[in-house]
């Protein structure tokens, strides 16, 4: 039960201190109509807010493109539906059977979180999500550097490097913090769900590039899921491919400065201590709130019994919270420890 409130304790430290945003969040004892329904972690609805995500969205029936924009990567809809360009609310991003290291990129999708009121709208930020795609796909890829012109259209550009490339469209540096959360989780959702984008073309827009945040979901994650091998804690894991992979980290990953910058990132995020937060507030919850999770267990008896989809068999063993809040810690330290040692230079 504190898997989802790990990965935004980390999500917070990376993003609410750089004009970005991840959900606030607390553990709370639910009641329904007097009757005790167990502890529940209360987070906030990601959405565009001027505390949340702090783009500016449309005045009702406005049919300008210069607006903000609010994306989820999302292949399925609510009713577990496969998304196809017919869904509304939903713009594609199409493959083009483009090869990078291997992997093919796939037609994929994007439910559109924001209000939008004319096809134009919607139109336009297909174009340019489909566009960004471009630059970053060619920049890696070593096929040549491109921009965007008045029109949001791709005309050949002349750059020093891939970076200088990306980063005049996308905000690397909102990439590699996501990059780190996601890599340090191992989410298996990363490719196929809760993935958000943004970006603003208002006037008074503070992120004109596509910029990446609002972390959400982690209950497939930090060793509790054996799909694509996401439980393995000592292997990379958004650099590899497999179906539903991300695509915006799997780039990333293959790009020729990923290491140069990411290990600055990483030997930052170690020296403020982003982890051993994490890991004190685990050892935290589960010594002061021992007998609340043990009240929610006396309602949902899943203790050893229950293994949804992808979960692991290490569950079937667990007789209280603290065995798995143990089993989290003890997969999060080996993660750590194992990304310390491919991108912490002082370790190596």
């Amino acid at each position: 039960m504190l898997r989802n409130q790990s990965a935004l304790n980390i999500g917070n430290s990376l993003f609410n201190y750089s004009n970005n945003y991840a959900s606030r969040y607390e553990h709370v004892h639910v009641y329904l109509n007097g009757q005790y329904q167990g502890v529940y972690l209360l987070a906030e609805q990601q959405q565009i807010n001027a505390g949340r995500v702090a783009i500016n969205e449309a005045e009702e029936n406005y049919q300008g493109t210069d607006i903000g924009y609010f994306l989820e990567l999302h292949l399925k809809n609510t009713d577990g539906q496969q998304i196809d360009a017919d869904f509304p609310d939903y713009v594609s991003l199409k493959g083009n059977r483009r090869v990078l290291s291997g992997a093919t990129v796939p037609d994929h999708y994007y439910e559109v979180k924001s209000d939008y009121y004319s096809n134009d709208q919607k139109t336009f930020i297909q174009k340019y999500i489909n566009n960004v795609f471009s630059i970053m796909f060619n920049a890696v890829s070593n096929k040549g550097f491109y921009k965007l012109d008045q029109n949001y259209d791709l005309v050949e550009a002349n750059f020093a490097n891939a970076y200088e490339c990306i980063n005049e469209v996308i905000d690397l540096e909102s990439l590699f913090k996501i990059y780190y959360l996601q890599e340090m989780m191992c989410n298996v959702d990363v490719g196929y769900a809760s993935f958000y984008l943004f970006v603003d073309f208002s006037s008074k827009s503070t992120h004109k590039r596509l910029t990446f945040g609002a972390p959400w979901d982690f209950d497939w994650s930090s060793g509790n899921a054996n799909k694509n091998d996401a439980q393995n804690a000592k292997k990379e894991y958004n650099s590899r491919n497999f179906e539903f992979m991300n695509w915006w980290l799997y780039m990333l990953r293959k790009s020729d400065f990923f290491n140069t910058y990411f290990e600055k990132y990483f030997e930052i995020f170690d020296c403020v201590g982003i982890m051993q937060r994490v890991f004190n507030d685990i050892d935290y919850e589960v010594a002061t709130f021992s007998q609340d999770f043990a009240n929610n267990y006396s309602v949902w008896k899943t203790l050893g019994t229950y293994i949804p989809a992808y979960t692991i068999n290490a569950n079937l063993s667990f007789k209280s919270q603290k065995d798995g809040a143990d089993y989290l810690k003890d997969w999060l330290t080996q993660r750590y420890t194992y990304l310390s040692s491919l991108f912490l230079k002082s370790l190596q």
